[in-house]
């Protein structure tokens, strides 16, 4: 069975050390949601498409932490946030981090190298 409608994210291409270290207990698998339920033909010629990103600040309350990014506008996108959920606690969901981020105040990020390089990728989406 072929998919055909599926989710469009950006993993990082890179086994070095965490972006920050998590302040909640589940930490999720490591990606920045691109489009939700999407056809694969109409995304094809972007997956394996690789960009740097770079992290702008951190975000978190008592149940998400995320990074917020920014990358090129060339790079296809139809949410509200670029950012990754770092962590969470049992019970929240990570779409709340687009919400946290947009209610909070931007917390710094204290490393060295603030760009990462993420791959484009299509599949079902699962989260853990």
């Amino acid at each position: 069975m072929t998919l055909s409608r599926g989710t469009i994210w950006a993993v990082p291409i890179h086994n070095g050390a965490p972006y920050v270290m998590p302040k909640h207990p589940i930490v999720p698998h490591s990606h920045i949601t691109l489009a939700y339920d999407v056809e694969l033909s109409d995304w094809s010629p972007w997956v394996g498409v690789e960009f740097p990103a770079q992290m702008i600040s951190q975000h978190w309350n008592d149940r998400v932490h995320a990074i917020k990014f920014a990358f090129l506008d060339t790079i296809p996108f139809q949410l509200t946030v670029r950012h990754m959920t770092v962590s969470r606690i049992e019970g929240a969901s990570p779409i709340e981090s687009t919400k946290m981020i947009l209610d909070s105040q931007p917390q710094a990020i204290e490393i060295d190298d603030l760009y990462r390089l993420f791959r484009i990728q299509f599949g079902k989406f699962k989260e853990n």
